[in-house]
């Protein structure tokens, strides 16, 4: 069971902007996906557990969205020990991620979050490299 792309993308952006709005992740994925399509990714995550809605106690109406306490965690945990101990090479920085993911990934049963966690090391990668051009 793998994500379908507007599913990592609507867990990429919640993930990387933790208690982000509706209406704030839809700007973000703006052109890359419709509202409604949005919603009903949304709804689909929501119900596999993957994501929690919660109301944001200073405006009645606005509805903050998290990962997962769990997945957060995972993927954090991938992620920002990385950033600490490859902070300029991309050749590290990625063997950095892919070791972690392995070590990660051996221990999760659900093929719905190991998909997430390989999608994020793959996103990392990229963003690294448009970032940096690769060239250090």
């Amino acid at each position: 069971m793998c994500l379908e792309d507007e599913e990592f993308m609507v867990l990429y952006a919640i993930f990387k902007t933790p208690s982000i709005s509706v209406n704030q992740l839809y700007r973000r994925l703006r052109g890359r996906i419709s509202k409604v399509k949005m919603i009903e990714v949304l709804k689909k995550l929501t119900e596999a557990g993957l994501v929690k809605r919660v109301r944001d106690p200073r405006h009645k109406q606005r509805i903050m969205l998290f990962l997962k306490d769990d997945v957060q965690r995972l993927a954090r945990s991938i992620v920002e020990k990385t950033r600490e101990t490859a902070k300029n090479s991309i050749v590290e920085r990625a063997d950095s991620l892919l070791r972690k993911y392995l070590i990660v990934a051996s221990k999760i049963s659900d093929p719905i979050v190991r998909d997430f966690l390989k999608r994020l090391v793959l996103a990392e990668i990229a963003e690294f490299l448009n970032t940096n051009n690769g060239l250090r």
